[in-house]
């Protein structure tokens, strides 16, 4: 399993990858993961695209309040491009007969593409609907960059970090599901990307911290794959059996052409850490090369036969491995010889450890991203019906910008990607009569429509969207009610819900509940609660089960009565953890950066971001 990269004449220094170039065709070539080391059988990511240690920013994002930036290009010149990318690719010659996506091109003989990963075997679709393709198309030249992903929200793709540093997706990558395009299919669905985001952690010359998001312009109707959390520790126990994903290389040749046509997989156990530093730093030479926490390994260990190996390789990277029906690593790197691309004697596959980067990356899965730039903005509203968004520059706000839609004779506004199709939905209460709707973007962008999911909810005393409460991946609604009982409304994934159940817990204590995100840390969504009698703030860490949503609440600090708003939108900051923004009656408004911690210390100390935020009745 593999993938191919971006022509490059020289790697850039204390590198992880050397390129050779084969017709117009770059794949990572096993070279030092640290250029101080010479070994004889270095470390190499397994894929392309990581050109450059630059972390790219999220590209077009929109310059007005509904965010409508990146690519405009229909679903047929996508595919077009990526057809005629696909034909410049050196794919070896196929043994069956019928359409190919080298259609056209001259095969490249003496090589035949084997129907299986390294030891592995050709998988049905159907059983990773999740599993999607990723594709860049290099602007300067005929070089395409190739990695597996993982649908994560509609529109949400999860992939390994060298998959997307240094490359601009939002102008130059597509993302094909189904069953790809290296099948020569018409029928798989192909969409842009409007914004990407690499782990701020990310660390190229290591491969550490391997992780980043793509949004896509337009949601991918498919099923979505749960993901692992720091709970999940019995997922990670030495002897668990995953399965890995992948349409890599199936030959350990080095620079192989041979990408699968059709996806495949295999299954491996994880090893324990100890085993893992052993064996890799052993055949790199390098104490630090495996990091424990961070990465993970499996399998068997490399034979140098591919007729007895199982592993992955080039052209793999970013794939999910599975387990326990959730995505616990994503394909990060491996060791090569000057012999072979992967399946080195006595080396493993290693794995982004995805559990340790929960809590970063569901932030960048739940946003309230108006504007689309990989931060949370705030909306707000003068009595007089006046709606406004304040685009959030990670340190404060930027000019207010007239909303996409009116909320006047509203009292309750919640924003949230309800459909996941990259444009804000928004729960509306009518203030008058209490009816709630869902309003959301029309089919040609150009308004809103709103359907109404409750009748005469006046009386609530509390109404949010947190997240994904039921741990199924999609964002439930909240509601409590006057005697004080919370009522879970599992979200149906296309802006509705499901019937309310009421999982026995009562809110009574507090006057205020609010929530958008994870604030512990663990990848699970949490909501915050403010005392009646003491202006004591609470944490209700989530569980990710509708029977049992919260944890016993946990203080995070006293004197919160002394403010009049408070506003939950998720990762404001941009650093990947959910914020709060607070106001005082006198207008001022503050920022209280999160830090992931489970109780005191959550937030770090308030920083003024504005003046004047008195003018507002309504601040979401």
């Amino acid at each position: 399993m593999g993938t191919s990269g971006a022509a490059l004449s020289t790697p850039p220094p204390r590198r992880a990858f050397f390129f050779h170039d084969r017709s117009h065709v770059t794949f990572f070539h096993k070279g030092g993961r640290r250029a101080r080391l010479a070994v004889a059988a270095p470390l190499t990511a397994l894929a392309v695209g990581a050109a450059s240690l630059i972390l790219t920013a999220p590209a077009h994002a929109g310059a007005v309040a509904d965010g409508q930036g990146g690519p405009t290009a229909t679903q047929s010149q996508l595919r077009a491009r990526v057809h005629e990318a696909v034909k410049r690719l050196p794919v070896a010659e196929r043994a069956a007969a019928g359409p190919t996506a080298t259609t056209g091109a001259t095969a490249t003989t003496g090589a035949t593409a084997k129907p299986r990963i390294i030891g592995g075997g050709t998988t049905n679709i159907s059983t990773a609907p999740w599993m999607v393709q990723l594709i860049y198309l290099n602007p300067d030249d005929d070089s395409i960059e190739f990695c597996g992903g993982t649908l994560v929200a509609q529109n949400k793709v999860l992939t390994a970090g060298h998959c997307v540093s240094g490359l601009d997706w939002v102008n130059n990558g597509v993302i094909v599901g189904d069953t790809g395009i290296l099948g020569g299919t018409d029928a798989s669905p192909v969409v842009g990307v409007t914004a990407q985001w690499v782990n701020p952690s990310y660390n190229g010359s290591t491969i550490d911290n391997d992780v980043a998001l793509l949004t896509l312009d337009h949601p991918l109707n498919l099923k979505t794959l749960p993901l692992a959390t720091p709970n999940d520790t019995a997922l990670y126990q030495a002897g668990t059996q995953a399965k890995v994903y992948g349409w890599g290389v199936t030959d350990s040749e080095p620079n192989s052409p041979n990408l699968a046509e059709t996806l495949q997989s295999l299954t491996l156990s994880v090893n324990g850490d100890t085993e893992c530093a052993d064996e890799l730093d052993g055949v790199l030479g390098d104490p630090d090369a495996y990091i424990a926490g961070h990465m993970l390994c499996g399998g068997a260990g490399g034979t140098g036969d591919d007729a007895t190996g199982k592993t992955t390789c080039s052209g793999d990277s970013g794939g999910p491995l599975v387990a326990g029906g959730k995505l616990i690593g994503l394909v990060s790197w491996g060791v090569s010889s000057d012999t072979q691309d992967c399946n080195v004697p006595g080396t493993y596959d290693v794995f982004t450890r995805f559990s340790t980067y929960s809590g970063v990356v569901q932030p960048r899965i739940n946003d309230t991203d108006v504007t689309r730039d990989a931060k949370a903005d705030v909306i707000a509203q003068t009595p007089a019906g006046a709606s406004y968004v304040y685009a959030s520059t990670g340190t404060g706000v930027k000019g207010r910008v007239t909303a996409p839609a009116s909320f006047k004779n509203y009292d309750t506004v919640i924003q949230a990607d309800l459909e996941r199709d990259g444009y804000q939905d928004y729960i509306l209460r009518a203030t008058s009569s209490g009816n709630t709707f869902m309003g959301h973007r029309t089919a040609d962008r150009a308004s809103y429509s709103y359907t109404r999911i409750g009748s005469a909810w006046k009386t609530l005393k509390a109404l949010l969207v947190p997240g994904d409460v039921t741990g199924d991946g999609i964002p439930d609604l909240l509601t409590e009610d006057s005697a004080g009982r919370l009522w879970i409304y599992s979200g149906k994934g296309n802006g509705l819900f499901n019937t309310a159940v009421m999982p026995g817990v009562s809110w009574s204590p507090y006057n205020l509940v609010i929530g958008h995100g994870d604030f512990s840390g663990d990848g699970l969504t949490d909501v915050l609660a403010r005392d009646t009698k003491t202006g004591g703030l609470y944490l209700l860490r989530g569980t990710g089960s509708a029977a049992a949503p919260f944890l016993a609440p946990v203080l995070i600090s006293t004197g919160w009565n002394g403010y009049d708003k408070l506003v939950t939108v998720g990762d404001f900051s941009g650093d990947g953890r959910a914020d709060l923004l607070a106001r005082v009656p006198s207008g001022s408004f503050y920022l209280f950066k999160g830090t992931g911690t489970a109780g005191p210390g959550a937030f770090a100390a308030s920083v003024r971001i504005g003046t004047g935020w008195n003018m507002y009745n309504l601040v979401d």
